[in-house]
């Protein structure tokens, strides 16, 4: 047995004492909305969420451009992400990768790849559904799903609805338009 890996027994311990030594992974999950303090509770909710692993953390988000999404941050540092509103919440355990720094880098790498920024889709291929994929790949863990349920949710919604969903939650960056009938 190679010795110092992240998994490795010391001399003299046996199987019923042998504590996993990896590298922890955890899920950080940010509020996006105010109103999450009502509606967490219920198991819904904006969430955004990124991936801590080896003091860093790694998230996706959307722009209209044809390089990648992914990017690197403080982990909990809420003030770095682009929009203002959003809130640290909490940290998630999500188990241990044997991967190195190297080896993440390498996924990440690979990630980067897949998750471009003009391909971001609040439903369908957002921040959480990235968190999911990578702890998919660093150790076979799933996130929660109350995490990205208003996503999964929304999607039952008949296309109309879910355009307005943007406006609703006020993630669009502008107010919804609204049309006053004056002879009402």
């Amino acid at each position: 047995m190679e010795r110092g890996g992240p998994f490795s027994q010391e001399e003299g311990d046996d199987d019923r004492h042998r504590i996993p030594r990896g590298y922890e992974v955890k899920l950080n999950v940010y509020d996006m909305m105010w109103i999450n303090q009502y509606t967490a509770r219920f198991g819904v909710g904006a969430f955004h969420t990124g991936v801590e692993v080896h003091g860093k953390e790694y998230a996706y988000g959307g722009h209209p451009y044809t390089f990648t999404g992914v990017f690197a941050m403080t982990p909990k540092r809420d003030s770095e992400l682009m929009n203002q509103g959003v809130k640290f919440r909490e940290s998630i355990s999500m188990g241990f990768t044997s991967l190195t720094e190297e080896g993440v880098r390498e996924v990440v790498s690979a990630m980067e790849k897949e998750y471009i920024g003009q391909y971001y889709d609040m439903l369908h291929n957002n921040c959480n559904h990235f968190s999911d994929d990578f702890c998919r790949r660093l150790n076979g863990s799933h996130i929660p799903r109350w995490v990205n349920r208003l996503a999964y949710i929304s999607t039952w919604m008949p296309p109309i609805l879910v355009q307005c969903v943007p406006n609703w939650l006020g993630l669009s960056g502008a107010a919804p338009e609204t049309e006053v009938d004056p002879d009402a």
